[in-house]
Formats: C-alpha cells, sequence, structure tokens
C-alpha cells in the first residue's frame, strides 16, 4: 500500500481501534516482550522496555522487563479542525486526570541499584495521536513544548519527551512495518456486531469497525457529530450477488426487491451512491395530475453529481412486444415511464424542493431511473433500435444488467485486492 493511504486509514481510527492498533505497530518495530498495555493504570497507556546492551535484561528485581522504561500515552483531540495549531489546549480534563494518576504510581518504575539507592527507572513519555499529514514544526514545535510544559507544571522531569503520529511512525523508514500492522488490525479488530433484521432470509450479522467522530460532519436532526461505520461483508455468507440471482429467479415481489436494494445499493448501483432514502411520500395532491399523494419507491444521492437520482422498482415482467411483427416496448413500461415523469414533475415544483431541503435532501434535477424486467429474448439489434427511440427522460434499467456489473466490480475488486491489477 501507498504511505499516504496508510496514513490515511490510520487516522480514520476511532478511539478503541486506535488503541488496539498501537500496541500491534509497537510490537513489531520492538519486539512482543518489549511493549505492553497498562490498563490497570489507564485506557490507551503503555509501556516500553528501554533496555539496551549496557544494562542486562535481568537488572531489575521487581519483576518488571528491563532496568529503564518508558510510558507511552495515547492522546486524541480534533487537531484537524484548527487552521491555527497554536491555539490547540490539550489539557483536556479527563485525559489529564489519567496521565496524573499513570505517572503518580512511581513505585512500579522504581527499584534498588546495586548500591541500595532508589533508582527511577521512568526516564522517558511519549504523546501518540493518530492525526495524519500535519508537518513536523506542529509537532516539535508547538505540540511538544505544551506537553513539556504540563510536565513540569505537575512537577515531573524525564531524560525525554516525544510526540508521535502516522506521519513518524512511517518517517522512520519502517513503512512495511506500518502496513503489516495495519493489515494484522483491519483482519483482527472489530468494534461489535451489526445485526440487520428484514424477512427470515435475509437476517444478517456481520462485523463492523467504527470510525472517529470529528471531522465527519453532524447529523442534520439531532445536530450530534457522526460515527462512521464500516461494516464486514467479506464473509461467504449472504453473498449479494447470489441472493440477488436468487430472488429474480423466484420472481419476487416488488417488495422483496426493494428491500434487497435499500440493504445492498452500493455494490448494486456503485459506491458513488452514499445515502438512500425509500419510500418517500409525495403528498402534495395539488401539483399532482391525478390530485393524489405518491409514494417514490428509492431516492439515492450520488456523491460525484452531488445530487440525486430516482428509481423506481417494478417487478420482473416482459418489457417487449410486438405490433404486427414489429418489435415495440411492452404498455406496463410505458405506464411506468409516465409514471416515473409524473413524480419528476412534483419534484422540480418550488414547494416540494424547499420542504425536502428543510429534512436535508437537496436536489437539483434528479436523474430518472426505471428498474424493470430481465434481458428480452430478441435480436442484439432489435434491442438496440428500441433503446435508442426509448424515451430520453427515463434510463431503463434490466436487472440482468445490474446483475452483471455487480459481477463486473466483484471481480474488479478481487483482482486489486489479489495484485493483479495496476
Amino acid at each position: 500500500m501507498d504511505d499516504k493511504l496508510i496514513g490515511q486509514m490510520i487516522s480514520c481510527m476511532g478511539r478503541t481501534a486506535f488503541e488496539t492498533f498501537v500496541p500491534i505497530y509497537f510490537k513489531s518495530f520492538y519486539g512482543a516482550d518489549h511493549f505492553r498495555s497498562l490498563p490497570e493504570l489507564g485506557s490507551g497507556v503503555y509501556e516500553r522496555d528501554l533496555t539496551d546492551n549496557l544494562f542486562p535484561p535481568d537488572a531489575g528485581q521487581d519483576g518488571h522487563y528491563g532496568l529503564f522504561e518508558a510510558l507511552y500515552f495515547v492522546h486524541l483531540f480534533p487537531i484537524e479542525l484548527f487552521k491555527n495549531p497554536e491555539k490547540i489546549s490539550i489539557e483536556d480534563p479527563d485525559w489529564v486526570e489519567l496521565f496524573k494518576r499513570a505517572l503518580s504510581a512511581k513505585s512500579r518504575f522504581s527499584c534498588l541499584d546495586l548500591s541500595g539507592s532508589v533508582l527511577d527507572r521512568l526516564q522517558n513519555v511519549f504523546f501518540l495521536s493518530n492525526h495524519f499529514g500535519a508537518h513536523d514544526a506542529d509537532y516539535q514545535q508547538i505540540l511538544l513544548p505544551k506537553y513539556q510544559s504540563l510536565i513540569n507544571r505537575l512537577g515531573y522531569s524525564f531524560d525525554g519527551t516525544g510526540v508521535g503520529s502516522p506521519d513518524s511512525f512511517i518517517a522512520r523508514g519502517y513503512g512495511s512495518l506500518v502496513e503489516k500492522a495495519v493489515n494484522t488490525f483491519v483482519s483482527s479488530h472489530k468494534d461489535g456486531i451489526c445485526i440487520q433484521l428484514g424477512d427470515v432470509d435475509s437476517i444478517s450479522v456481520r462485523p463492523f469497525t467504527s470510525q472517529k467522530q470529528l471531522a465527519n460532519g453532524v447529523s442534520h436532526k439531532s445536530h450530534e457529530p457522526f460515527q462512521p461505520t464500516i461494516i464486514d461483508k467479506s464473509g461467504p455468507i449472504p453473498d449479494a450477488i447470489l441472493e440477488f440471482e436468487c430472488l429474480l429467479k423466484k420472481q419476487s415481489s416488488e417488495v422483496e426487491i426493494e428491500k434487497f436494494l435499500v440493504a445492498n445499493y452500493r455494490e448494486v448501483f456503485g459506491a458513488k451512491f452514499d445515502r438512500i432514502e425509500p419510500q418517500i411520500w409525495l403528498r402534495f395532491p395539488q401539483l399532482d395530475i391525478s390530485g393524489e399523494n405518491r409514494r417514490m419507491d428509492l431516492f439515492i444521492r450520488n456523491s460525484i453529481s452531488n445530487d440525486w437520482e430516482l428509481f423506481e422498482i417494478k417487478k420482473s415482467m416482459n418489457i417487449t412486444g410486438t405490433y404486427r411483427d414489429v418489435p415495440v416496448i411492452a404498455k406496463e413500461v410505458l405506464g411506468a415511464v409516465q409514471q416515473v415523469k409524473n413524480y419528476a414533475r412534483i419534484l422540480s415544483q418550488d414547494p416540494v424542493k424547499r420542504k425536502f431541503a428543510s429534512e436535508g435532501i437537496e436536489y437539483y434535477e434528479p436523474v430518472l431511473h426505471l428498474v424493470v424486467g430481465r434481458k428480452p429474448q430478441i435480436e442484439q439489434e432489435q434491442w438496440r433500435w428500441l433503446m435508442a427511440n426509448f424515451d430520453k427522460d427515463v434510463h431503463l434499467l434490466l436487472y440482468d444488467d445490474m446483475l452483471q456489473e455487480m459481477k463486473i466490480r466483484k471481480q474488479w475488486l478481487e483482482n486489486v485486492v489479489r495484485g493483479k491489477s495496476a
């Protein structure tokens, strides 16, 4: 992996994830016997043996690893939200209390030297952040003095004080160790499980990992920070492609197909879509051509165009017929096209746009899709002719084509993982 990608992956880790990653990386760097967590002192506190060739490993007689040791503290704060790092305050009350409590346990870091005098084995203190992309000046010239000032004010002194981040992990020239640690973390760490309940056949249990909250925005309604989650879908069951194939083979209802598409919309339509709103009511009878309330099947946000797209779902049906031996689009399909265009006409009205904007759905001109039917059993030339003359305002999506795109996308991703794709 590229060093930049590795650093960005580490920077997205939430607190629990980063506190899990730290020992994985440092044990690979210093050795498993020279780095360990200290949960008895607090969350995100670690101990490292500093013994080198000048001191025998068994110099200490109190059960600790070696003669001299260092403490590491995970300290996460939203540095990316500050334009001027000099304005950052590192003195979060809870973290400062944890720091003081850990340092006060001096007895665990003391032993008697050969002359019988008490020797303070704690020589160095390091502070770890998962922010990636800061210049060395931000850490060494701004943040480090803040930590040193805190240490002095608390009445402590150490031979060495340092700060670490993904930048410094990689800058050591051990990018391969960082990459290996990231791969180990990704394959083993999970924050919890996500249980998705639907029909009996669609219940799934998958592990998930959370990213850090800040710098990811806030909820439009609650104004609380988002904490994005990554759901692990790498397991063999359920496979979205197999599930889709089964739904099509048994000629499932529109409701069943829609449930599947809602649960797997990014796998079906592509990763460019980042939000889905199913079953949205258009309660504007005064704007409807028949004076009715309408309900759209799927409204999905395209993160590339920064606009929304409308998908009307129809169960599998024959989409073509003949008229005097000439292939034509089936009457049901043409009726569905008019249904979609009626939705579009309502959505284009200013009162409707304002109403949805107040709910966090801002659109300009939604792209219109009609999802219906399997590929017709007609000549390819005839099908192309029908599509060339089809309504230009509505995109016709066939289930077979969607399924084929999923298979191609999956194969491409598998090739990338195996290193077969440039």
